[in-house]
């Protein structure tokens, strides 16, 4: 599995992926008034011996889980979408020890880059 994602990250998939969804948001004619941004760890377990070839790709790490586990090593996986429960526009995984308060910031001008027509707003928690 760790392979299959090494050539996932290697391919770029998040410029695939949010190509796709925009590709989606035009042929549907799906309205983007207002995104909604959020983080949250993913708990991982098993052993990760080899360090990423990429100095981009995240590093799982100790940090404070939101699950309660800071025993375990973690991801922080960032999302935006269209509306509440809308189509997945921006995906973003970090480094397990990246604090909400440095991710967000970055998340929102990810979301703004993406140059849609029509946002009055992105709905975020207080780290924004």
């Amino acid at each position: 599995m760790g392979h299959i994602l090494d050539a996932l990250f290697a391919a770029n998939l998040n410029k695939v992926f949010g190509a796709v969804a925009l590709q989606a948001l035009e042929v549907y004619a799906i309205p983007t008034p207002w995104l909604h941004q959020d983080t949250t760890t993913m708990t991982l377990y098993g052993a990760y011996e080899d360090e990423p070839q990429s100095p981009e790709a995240p590093r799982p790490a100790y940090g404070h889980n939101k699950d309660g586990h800071d025993d375990l090593k973690q991801g922080l996986l960032s999302l935006g979408v269209s509306g509440d429960g809308g189509i997945p526009l921006r995906v973003g995984m970090r480094d397990g020890n990246c604090s909400d308060r440095v991710e967000t910031p970055r998340a929102i001008e990810a979301c703004l880059a993406l140059g849609l027509d029509g946002v009055r707003g992105i709905v975020a928690d207080s780290k924004a």
